[in-house]
């Protein structure tokens, strides 16, 4: 039973830990489509709702993915 139990525990932990780093590159992408929003907007003159949204939905995303 004990080996049952830490074997339920280690899979618990590699899959943490694989949305944490799922999270970390989340947090990337918003960073990056965010500056390309930011630069459409104000170097280009133009916008991009479906970009806008996007950042907002990967934020509630990575907020879903990290509280407890």
């Amino acid at each position: 039973m004990p080996h049952l139990l830490r074997a339920a525990a280690d899979a618990i932990d590699r899959v943490i830990a694989a949305i944490g780093r799922a999270v970390i590159w989340l947090a990337l992408a918003v960073v990056l489509v965010q500056f390309a929003v930011v630069v459409l907007r104000y170097a280009f003159g133009t916008g991009s709702i479906w970009l806008s949204e996007s950042v907002i939905y990967a934020h509630a995303a990575m907020f879903m993915l990290v509280t407890r």
